[in-house]
């Protein structure tokens, strides 16, 4: 339990979560909660939830070196997603449209 409520915690302090509340006895953390996901939160998901995303935003990470950390997560999912988007936009000027 300790695991998820840090985990809760740090995600409350990137802003992906909010009302996070701990309660402490004898220096551990015998209560916790969260309220929902935050708006940031729900972004963040939408963009590592589709496999094949996640998977290409894992291996750029791991291949390039980066640092595993949300921030670097964000900006190359959103770049493979952006990418998949410019190419379905291109691939519908070039065909004439949506059918």
């Amino acid at each position: 339990m300790e695991t998820v409520a840090y985990h809760c915690k740090i995600l409350h302090e990137a802003g992906l979560i909010s009302g996070y509340n701990a309660q402490n006895a004898s220096d551990t953390i015998n209560l916790f909660k969260v309220s929902s996901l935050t708006w940031e939160g729900n972004d963040y998901l939408d963009k590592v939830r589709d496999n094949s995303i996640w998977g290409k935003t894992k291996d750029a990470i791991t291949q390039k070196g980066l640092p595993f950390i949300l921030d670097t997560i964000k900006t190359i999912a959103t770049a493979f997603i952006t990418a998949t988007a410019e190419g379905v936009a291109n691939s519908i000027i070039k065909n004439g449209g949506v059918k």
